[in-house]
């Protein structure tokens, strides 16, 4: 996805007509984050109500708003850049996060990106539900709750039963920059666990009699991919 397209994207999500709030450009990033990390292949035309809330009463219609669908174009592309950033075992993703002007330096703030992760973890909830389950899994996503809490966007209200320790008190601004600046650490520990947690669950599988190894030659990855385990999920720190 090129910058021009981030940008025009941007401006898109603020201006499509018959919807009454959107997610935010760093918002989107996070929620389909959340979504890649997940596992499965989600489609977009599914998702784009939860990105752009239609009025009351009034169904969002892809084919009548042209606009819609260049969203839907561009969300379809930031999904799979996310993708292919996460796949990558060189790569430290890095969410997309707010830069603010602080005093001769600059400030970061994620706080957005966080509760459209979160939102996204609540869409995703199928799939999530047993991953938050996994050992370690709370604790390591305990700074993204802990962010989302000072987000102020109405599109990313989530539900009470997917925030989880949100603070007493709102957290600083040094707080937040360095909740933020770990974010890259915290998401590859977090699919670290969920790729431990899959391959258990697989094991545990193979061993009930339930599945065939992935592994055997020539076998086509289970994530439904097309390819050899070896080179898809089975070379990559999140399963598909």
């Amino acid at each position: 996805m090129t910058e021009t397209e981030l940008e025009e994207l941007d401006a898109l999500l603020s201006s499509v007509e018959g919807v009454s709030a959107s997610l935010p450009v760093d918002g989107l990033h996070g929620f389909l984050t959340a979504l890649v990390m997940s596992g499965g292949k989600p489609r977009v035309e599914p998702i784009l109500p939860w990105i752009l809330k239609p009025m009351p009463g009034l169904p969002l219609d892809l084919e009548a708003v042209p606009q819609a669908r260049r969203v839907g174009e561009l969300v379809g592309k930031m999904m799979t850049r996310i993708d292919i950033e996460l796949d990558d075992p060189e790569y430290l993703f890095a969410p997309m996060v707010r830069v603010y002007p602080h005093r001769d330096e600059e400030r970061s703030d994620g706080s957005v990106w966080c509760a459209g992760f979160l939102r996204g973890i609540a869409h995703a909830w199928d799939r999530w539900g047993p991953l938050c389950d996994a050992p370690d899994i709370q604790t390591l996503l305990w700074p993204v709750h802990q962010l989302a809490a000072a987000a102020r966007e109405p599109a990313l209200e989530v539900d009470q039963r997917f925030r989880h320790a949100v603070p007493n008190r709102p957290l600083s601004p040094t707080q937040c920059e360095a909740l933020t600046d770990a974010l890259p650490q915290t998401l590859e520990a977090i699919a670290d666990r969920i790729t431990e947690h899959e391959v258990r669950s697989a094991m545990a599988a193979m061993a009930r009699g339930e599945e065939t190894p992935a592994w055997q030659e020539d076998a086509p990855c289970p994530c439904g991919s097309g390819r050899g385990f070896s080179v898809c999920c089975g070379g990559s720190r999140v399963l598909h």
